[in-house]
């Protein structure tokens, strides 16, 4: 845990390129598949400008973002969230068979 949040959280590795599983480097703009970014517009600990920088990272051309009424932990559990999230993403998944 101490080395998720070192890297990830405190130095932003994944953004900067600095990333490595083992000695493979982990490329963002190495993502090619299509990609659908959910997040939290009331998330505290991870803010949607952090969320929506994803776009100007990844290498896919098939980019979506979807924003959610709700913050870190309601996003997932909140009745609200259950309702639409699966069906944004059944839908999206629909888009590309």
């Amino acid at each position: 845990f101490a080395e998720f949040v070192g890297k990830l959280f405190q130095r932003n590795a994944l953004v900067r390129g600095e990333m490595t599983i083992g000695t493979v480097p982990v490329l963002l703009a190495d993502v090619t598949c299509p990609v659908l970014n959910i997040y939290a517009q009331l998330d505290h600990l991870v803010p949607p400008a952090a969320s929506m920088a994803l776009a100007n990272h990844v290498g896919s051309a098939d980019y979506t973002e979807s924003a959610f009424d709700g913050g870190h932990i309601g996003i997932y559990v909140s009745q609200r969230a259950q309702r639409r999230i699966p069906a944004t993403i059944a839908g999206w998944l629909q888009a590309r068979q």
